[in-house]
């Protein structure tokens, strides 16, 4: 490492731009550095000692100062070159065992490197590159783990000298041997956004984009991995209640509480993705004038689809954790659904179908914990823009395909009719939207006067899909507790044909339904329920027939209530004819015994 670092400061003296004297300091903070390593050399070499880490010794400072100053110098080539030897010093885990205090003046370092939309192309690609490796550490996680969303820079067919800043950035947030949280880590994360925003070169803009989805990914990747690892740590054996160990017990804690390292990395890096969610919530509501609304490349409108996109990218890709912690549901409720209420009302296309999307993405996942926002969304703005007249055909048609995805999965069309419609103090959603779609698909909606006839039909048809889609959950989802009347048990063979007892237990408990009736009746008092069956014309007042239709009956009847009606001295008669209606030919005395045994 001692080489290599005194290789890079070499490089910086060779610089024919290091003469100049805006770069004097710099010329003076390498000789310096150079002979603060070559005395560590001899000192060493003399001690016959195994050397010590420069990234964990004294001498880091200063040996890390002309790197610092090369990142601000106003000489490209400098800079260029500095970030591509930070790059290379995290990459190669030369800078292990350094403080946080140093990660975190190594990342402001790169990322001061930028300055604004004057900053040399060269000397951007190299700051994204660098610093995006740097505010990651993934601690016992394999790196490929982490990059199965990479986007490698050789995809742009990048010119060699436009990596600079590129290289840096990345390097600092993917490196699996530094790390950087909290405000370091939104500063690179704030760099790589800047860069987007002030780029001039469409590279650098795409470069800069698929660079922060990476570090976003990595990031909660990190997260989840983290929270798995804590929530893997056994407990703490309970002590015995003594008075030394209330003495001693609070303090064992906390010591105790310090050394998971578990614990305290899973509280670090849920703070790291809380401080990313809220800040991109933030950043998606931010104002925008008329002016920068009706200009596609203005900073405003771009800052607020990136921010979008960023989101959607976190919403979609969100694992156990960020779907669950009361930490993230608390954000999405704070701050995320009032970006959707912001968002979802914008005469700008990209960001209400985004808003759209992002509406999609927390009914799917989220809809447990943000059952109130989702009713709000749903009525004030999707159901709104549907019955609207003044609506453009644009914003009817994103909703309506929106809609359409919903329609799809059985489990939400069931749980928005249940959450919603089936609550007394909840609107009516489902039925509004069915109406809804209803009238579209008749062609009773009202329509901007700029729709066309060939749009207009294009959207009464998606409308009768999603109807028709609404009808195929439907079915669907209640398959399960479907009870075919006209079933016969069969004990042939000794299978019985049918459902058991207990395989649908939705329907146990489904007493509404007529074909229900009967079984509850029998179930909850056999004396009152065979008068009644007997009174209705539906079985005979005869001990065979009345064998018959409990055996025909067998697995809507209670097997305790059977007994007992069967083992009534006054029922003796029925309980010979009900088991002399079993056909036990062909079949072995155990076999036969089995099915005997299950019909009671």
């Amino acid at each position: 490492m001692t080489a290599f670092i005194r290789k890079s400061i070499e490089s910086l003296l060779k610089d024919r731009e290091i003469r100049r004297s805006h770069n004097a300091d710099l010329r003076q903070a390498c000789e310096e550095a150079l002979e603060i390593l070559k005395d560590k050399a001899v000192e060493e070499g003399e001690s016959g000692v195994l050397p010590t880490p420069v990234a964990s010794s004294p001498i880091m400072e200063s040996v890390f100062r002309p790197l610092e100053l090369a990142c601000k110098s106003k000489s490209s080539g400098i800079v260029t070159s500095s970030l591509d030897s930070i790059q290379k010093l995290v990459a190669y885990g030369h800078l292990n065992g350094a403080s946080r205090a140093f990660y975190d003046k190594l990342t402001e370092s790169v990322a001061k490197a930028f300055s604004g939309p004057q900053t040399d192309a060269d000397v951007q690609l190299q700051v994204i590159k660098g610093e995006t490796q740097a505010a990651i550490k993934v601690e016992g996680i394999p790196m490929h783990a982490c990059h199965t969303r990479r986007h490698t820079l050789t995809q742009y067919k990048v010119n060699n000298a436009h990596i600079g800043f590129f290289t840096a950035l990345l390097t600092i947030v993917t490196s699996a041997n530094i790390a950087v949280h909290e405000n370091s880590l939104l500063l690179a994360v704030k760099t790589c956004f800047n860069i987007f925003l002030a780029g001039r070169n469409v590279v650098n803009q795409t470069t800069a984009k698929a660079t922060l989805n990476q570090m976003l990914n990595n990031i909660f990747f990190r997260m989840e991995v983290a929270s798995k690892e804590f929530k893997s740590i056994p407990p703490l054996p309970l002590l015995e209640d003594t008075e030394s160990y209330r003495v001693v017990g609070p303090l064992l804690s906390e010591a105790v509480e310090r050394a998971l390292d578990p614990s305290q990395i899973h509280k670090v890096l849920q703070n790291d993705c809380f401080l990313l969610l809220r800040s991109l919530c933030k950043l998606s509501i931010a104002p925008i004038s008329s002016e920068e609304t009706a200009d596609n490349k203005s900073h405003g409108l771009r800052s607020k689809i990136l921010s979008l996109h960023l989101l959607l990218s976190i919403l979609q890709n969100g694992g156990e954790t960020f779907t669950s912690d009361h930490i993230f549901i608390s954000v999405l409720k704070q701050y995320l659904c009032v970006a959707l209420s912001v968002n979802g009302v914008s005469i700008i296309s990209e960001v209400f179908q985004l808003s759209i999307t992002l509406f999609i993405s927390i009914l799917t996942k989220y809809r447990k914990y943000l059952k109130s926002q989702i009713e709000i969304f749903f009525k004030e703005i999707c159901l709104n823009i549907l019955e609207a007249a003044s609506s453009s055909f644009e914003q009817k048609w994103m909703v309506i395909q929106g809609i359409s995805k919903i329609c799809e999965d059985p489990q939400i069309v069931v749980d928005i009719f249940v959450n919603y419609d089936c609550d007394l103090n909840a609107a009516n959603i489902f039925e509004r939207l069915v109406d809804d779609l209803s009238k579209i698909a008749q062609g009773r909606q009202a329509f901007d006067v700029g729709a066309s006839p060939h749009q207009v039909k294009k959207i009464r048809i998606k409308g009768l899909e999603c109807l028709v889609s609404i009808l195929k959950c439907l079915v669907d989802w209640s398959k399960e507790l479907y009870v075919n009347p006209h079933y016969t048990p069969s004990v042939e063979n000794g299978i019985a044909h049918g459902p058991k007892e207990d395989e649908h237990p939705q329907t146990q408990h489904n007493s509404d339904h007529p074909s229900q009736y009967e079984k509850v009746k029998q179930n909850k008092d056999p004396s009152k329920g065979i008068p009644y069956l007997i009174s209705q014309g539906i079985v005979e007042d005869q001990q065979g027939s009345l064998a018959a239709f409990l055996l025909r009956k067998n697995n809507r009847v209670n097997k305790n209530i059977l007994g007992e009606f069967l083992g009534d001295l006054d029922n003796t008669g029925v309980m010979y004819a009900y088991v002399d209606l079993m056909d036990f030919g062909s079949m072995r005395f155990v076999e036969a015994l089995g099915i005997s045994w299950r019909a009671f």
